[in-house]
């Protein structure tokens, strides 16, 4: 009697697992090779600098246009991806500071981008796995993590710079096609030469909505706050703090 109860309890269970699975999805990055894609972006910056003499403060905003078209995809998934900018300029300013040529990107199943040699700085254009290796249903979480290295000029010198980026992603809201992400990070870097050193910490919320189709995110909003400290010489110490808006729409070009 008890193996029979035992029995019809699991068979009452199965239907209602098999429900909350069918919830879930999986979340890759997969766009179809020889598709372009167009971003239009808009960032402001406001930041403050406390010099030795003074206090330094300033705003701007950039707007930037970039093409990114998928040249092939691996059979782990990767994406090659060759990205141009086509405008980039400060807001009332007819001036493009878009660099001339391409660079190379790879992008992988699960959203981790990597910047090719022709991509600036190493480290600069790195973005860690977005998505989760399971599939995922509205309200559940999974965990964003990174280490990178880099360089950046300061005080007329390269410095090596280690970045720790640590967070979680969550699904917040799904439909027929598009999955609305939400990210909570920190983010930590420090590096020093022989002539200057650097430490900063910034906290990033980042809101993204996923095509379900390709896995491209169609758009997306960063918040960051940063507050850093830059050493001169071992005695000049320059603290500043800064807070940036960055908001992207991205769409199948033609």
């Amino acid at each position: 009697m008890r193996k029979l109860l035992v029995w019809c309890v699991a068979l009452l269970t199965l239907p209602v697992l098999a429900a909350a699975e069918a919830s879930k999805i999986q979340l890759r990055y997969h766009p179809e090779p020889r598709t372009t894609w167009i971003t239009e972006g808009h960032l402001s910056i406001k930041s403050q600098v406390k010099f030795p003499n003074g206090e330094a403060n300033s705003a701007e905003e950039q707007d930037l246009v970039w093409e990114d078209q998928i040249a092939e995809r691996d059979l782990t998934g990767t994406c090659s991806v060759v990205r141009q900018v086509r405008k980039w300029s400060r807001a009332g300013d007819a001036e493009n500071l878009a660099p001339a040529g391409h660079f190379h990107l790879s992008v992988s199943k699960l959203c981790e981008q990597k910047a090719g040699e022709d991509g600036g700085p190493p480290g600069l254009m790195d973005q860690p796995p977005l998505f989760p290796l399971r599939n995922v249903g509205v309200g559940e979480t999974w965990p964003v993590e990174q280490v990178s290295k880099g360089t950046v000029g300061l005080d007329s010198k390269p410095v090596p710079i280690e970045t720790k980026m640590l967070g979680t992603g969550k699904l917040i809201s799904l439909d027929d096609q598009k999955a609305v992400l939400e990210f909570s990070l920190q983010v930590t870097s420090q590096g020093q030469n022989e002539r200057a050193a650097t430490t900063a910490q910034s906290t990033v919320q980042w809101t993204m909505h996923v095509d379900r189709a390709t896995g491209v995110p169609v758009w997306q909003k960063t918040v960051t706050s940063t507050e850093q400290t830059v050493t001169l010489g071992g005695s000049v110490i320059i603290p500043s703090r800064s807070d940036t808006v960055l908001e992207l729409k991205t769409w199948l070009g033609p």
